[in-house]
């Protein structure tokens, strides 16, 4: 009860350079008064599931498991998908150990209005408040909700909050980074953090404010259609930028590739060729094969229109896919900035500022976001 507050808004889809293109004010303001990064690397996929886990996390997706949107998993039979809430609350599809389970077993309350992860007892915990994911609830909802969660007694009340906005990424998908639409979105969301920060301001707590996204967005206009393509009795997993096909006969795998390198502007990589590329290699979720596009196209299933935009390709190639970070809080540096990083570094720095001591082995590295707080 004596440690600060953390309160984590992800605004998912909002891209490196949206402040500053579009004029949001409050993001541009919480980067002067407190601190901020160029931008953040999301992890490969660079897709909202895997991201969101990893950002909670402190590991990469080959790591955690959540490889995607949605997968196939060998040893359990079964697909994973964002859209089935049997799965989505199911644990034993999570690995890591989650921000708000490391506070929650060391008895530090916690909350959680929506993060990917939250609504199963990953290491027998749930967040203490937590919310199944409802597209459709006001975004003032949740703000009231977050601001009745701070204003709890002292011992009821959560150290940690996590909060999240998809209008973003909607309008993203639906017009396309750099629409109208786009930019209505972007300013709107900044009115909400700017109502958020105001009322957290006024309760004389110290609270860090923590904004980031999962990942950016670029226009798409084309589709690569892979309808005409024989995969057998191979199981496929869709995503947009990516497709994953899974058999465990190589025979087969190896005539499906042979089909797939005949088609123009594809990527078509084995397990083990991920593995060594972009560590991703989870031998129970990643696909035996992995067909990678580039913008402007994508991967379809069957024939269809392209408009908008998406997101899932190689940060390191695309600079699009990169995504937000800034903090303020009691002891964050004003006006300070650190060199672009990857996203596994935003859980240490979490612990370190609520004091949890770190109980299990992850990707990132408090080191590289320590240099943010005074000493």
């Amino acid at each position: 009860m004596e440690q600060p507050y953390v309160v984590m808004v992800s605004v998912d889809g909002f891209r490196y350079d949206y402040a500053e293109k579009f004029g949001a004010s409050t993001f541009l303001d919480i980067a002067k008064s407190g601190a901020t990064a160029e931008y953040m690397v999301p992890a490969f996929p660079s897709k909202t599931f895997p991201n969101h886990y990893t950002i909670v996390t402190g590991q990469y997706p080959n790591s955690h498991g959540i490889v995607g949107n949605s997968f196939y998993s060998r040893a359990k039979g079964q697909f994973f998908t964002l859209g089935d809430p049997s799965k989505v609350q199911d644990a034993s599809w999570y690995g890591g150990k989650p921000i708000w389970t490391l506070a929650e077993e060391t008895g530090m309350l916690s909350a959680s209005y929506f993060w990917a992860g939250s609504e199963a007892p990953v290491g027998g915990f749930r967040p203490t408040y937590w919310k199944r994911y409802d597209h459709n609830v006001p975004h003032e909802e949740r703000i009231a909700q977050v601001m009745d969660w701070m204003n709890l007694p002292p011992e009821e009340r959560p150290h940690l909050v996590t909060l999240y906005f998809s209008m973003v990424d909607d309008a993203g998908h639906a017009f396309g980074p750099n629409a109208p639409e786009t930019k209505e979105a972007v300013l709107a969301v900044d009115e909400l953090i700017s109502q958020l920060r105001a009322q957290i301001g006024s309760l004389g707590l110290p609270i860090y404010l923590v904004i980031v996204s999962d990942h950016g967005m670029i226009d798409v206009n084309r589709g690569i259609s892979l309808h005409d393509v024989k995969f057998k009795d191979a199981v496929v997993d869709y995503s947009s930028s990516m497709a994953m096909i899974y058999h465990k006969e190589p025979k087969v795998i190896n005539c499906i590739a042979k089909q797939l390198k005949k088609k123009e502007y594809l990527q078509v990589y084995t397990r083990e060729e991920m593995g060594a590329l972009y560590g991703f290699d989870n031998p129970d979720r990643v696909g035996d094969l992995v067909v990678l596009c580039d913008p402007p196209m994508q991967l379809l299933k069957s024939p269809g229109v392209i408009r908008g935009g998406t997101h899932g390709y190689d940060p390191l190639k695309f600079p699009e896919m990169n995504a937000i970070f800034m903090i303020e809080g009691p002891k964050v540096k004003e006006g300070s900035t650190v060199a672009p990083f990857e996203n596994i570094h935003v859980y240490p720095l979490i612990a370190e500022l609520l004091g949890l001591p770190i109980s299990q082995d992850i990707d990132g590295d408090v080191e590289v976001l320590i240099e943010l707080l005074q000493k």
